[in-house]
């Protein structure tokens, strides 16, 4: 049996006494998988995130990731092999380059500069940016950001990926490349997204979540069809089944 990369026990978390956001959440991610999480606004999916990484204290249940439990004093080791991908780009670009920027990481880990100016170099041709690494962040585009957030992570060389909405405010084009990117990864991936569309083609698995709970975990092509589901759920067909049923919803 493949050993679990990341167990949820029982995980509840609250932002104010008596209203949990999450109600005692309880999966594994074993191996490499790649794990879409859905519902709609409100019910957890970037809270069940930033608890992995430290962003929010776990209170109740455990997390346990590639055998650290996350807890304050493992927190350094967890982020070290754990790249979180923000929903906003801007959140996450803070240096004045784009080289900097991928630089940071690495060097406040303590790396020798060799080292860094390898991941740095490594870490812009596996998202196909070379060319821009000495574009001032201000001047880019949301898809040329996006592309540098993910950079950032791979410098560190993750063993996980978590991303929030990778695909907001992308167009077409950017949208397209960033699948094609995702799926040449080799290493887990939890994304979150209402873009059901990209969860069916990065995603095998899916967790629907509803009022705080999972309402279902299992395979994208089984939950991303079942219209009653999701719409119970609060969500809508992927578009590409609604086109071929002629009708074209709006967005959920």
């Amino acid at each position: 049996m493949e050993r679990r990369r990341i167990e949820f026990k029982d995980v509840s978390f609250s932002y104010e006494a008596g209203q949990k956001v999450l109600d005692r959440i309880t999966f594994s991610l074993q191996g490499n998988e790649s794990i879409g999480l859905i519902g709609a606004n409100g019910v957890g999916k970037s809270t069940l995130l930033k608890l992995m990484v430290g962003l929010c204290p776990v209170t109740e249940g455990e997390i346990w990731i590639d055998g650290l439990a996350v807890t304050e004093k493992n927190l350094p080791g967890i982020r070290e092999k754990t790249g979180y991908v923000f929903q906003d780009s801007d959140s996450q670009l803070f240096m004045t380059t784009v080289f900097e920027d991928v630089a940071f990481a690495p060097r406040n880990y303590g790396l020798g500069e060799e080292e860094v100016k390898k991941r740095v170099e490594t870490a812009l041709e596996m998202v196909h940016i070379s060319h821009l690494r000495e574009k001032q962040i201000y001047k880019m585009s949301g898809g040329e950001k996006k592309l540098v957030t993910i950079a950032t992570v791979l410098s560190m060389k993750p063993s996980l990926m978590l991303l929030d909405e990778p695909t907001v405010a992308l167009d077409p084009g950017n949208r397209s490349n960033l699948i094609s990117l995702l799926n040449g990864f080799t290493f887990p991936k939890i994304i979150t997204s209402h873009d059901l569309d990209m969860i069916w083609d990065t995603c095998e698995r899916t967790i629907l979540l509803y009022d705080g709970k999972i309402q279902r975990d299992g395979d994208t092509r089984e939950i991303l069809q079942d219209r009653e589901l999701l719409e119970d759920c609060g969500l809508r067909l992927p578009l590409r089944f609604a086109e071929a049923e002629g009708v074209r919803p709006s967005p959920a």
